[in-house]
């Protein structure tokens, strides 16, 4: 993981290496080092990663990191080398504020932590994403966009 580049991780995307090193740090505890972060950040990469692989495999490895053992961490990750907006793809990015992914990430660490008190929730599986899932967006529940002049959307 320490020889990474932009280049070699764009040449390589199909193979979802990104996924893989994602889902690596957040179950084993793995730290990436700053070159594979400065690569996995790059633009092109990200354009790669969003042309690449489809949304249905994106959504299905976000459960799986929502649904393990340290899904904060998991979206720090996706935060940290700016794929958020990426993945949550809503199609209005440049509206939405890029350190707002951050704000996401808080309530979500908040709601884990409230979760995993002494005496907190007990949750299905189920239940559990879906907690989890809701506290990431919930600072976004007054946004809106206009999609055209006519017509606005509240996403909240």
């Amino acid at each position: 993981m320490r020889d990474a580049s932009a280049e070699e991780l764009s040449g390589n995307l199909k193979k979802n290496k990104i996924i893989v090193k994602l889902k690596s740090e957040e179950m084993f505890d793995f730290e990436m080092v700053k070159e594979l972060k400065v690569a996995a950040a790059d633009n092109d990469v990200k354009s790669a990663f969003k042309d690449n692989i489809s949304r249905e495999r994106i959504g299905h490895e976000i459960d799986l990191m929502v649904s393990g053992n340290r899904p904060v961490k998991a979206i720090e990750c996706i935060s940290e080398f700016g794929l958020f907006w990426v993945v949550f793809n809503p199609n209005f990015e440049h509206l939405v504020s890029q350190e707002q992914d951050k704000t996401c990430v808080g309530y979500m660490d908040s709601a884990w932590i409230l979760m995993n008190a002494k005496e907190g929730f007990t949750f299905s599986d189920v239940q559990r994403r879906l907690y989890l899932y809701a506290a990431l967006f919930l600072s976004l529940r007054k946004t809106m966009y206009v999609c055209n002049k006519k017509q606005k959307i509240i996403l909240g």
